[in-house]
């Protein structure tokens, strides 16, 4: 992934991470706005994936799939959101 982050001087300790769990009770705003400033989203292949929608421009999808399955689905989308999707 080092390829396609920008180079910096940047530590461990300066990243924050957050975890966000499915919510049926949860809009597409609240959504948007957790995912405002999102640098990196990962995220197992499925449905959640579609939450590169609300991510912002320059940003990375990595989906983590199952053994022996690979779809591009989501990269293609990502790739026409001008969003790289990568695994």
């Amino acid at each position: 992934m080092k390829e396609f982050l920008p180079q910096s001087n940047m530590k461990v300790d300066d990243w924050e991470f957050h975890t966000i769990i499915h919510d049926n009770e949860r809009s597409p705003c609240e959504l948007s706005h957790m995912l405002h400033d999102v640098d990196v989203l990962v995220t197992v292949h499925g449905f959640q994936s579609m939450l590169l929608l609300f991510l912002p421009l320059p940003s990375i999808l990595f989906e983590l799939f199952p053994s022996n399955y690979f779809k591009r689905v989501y990269k293609l989308l990502g790739q026409e959101l001008g969003k790289l999707s990568t695994i």
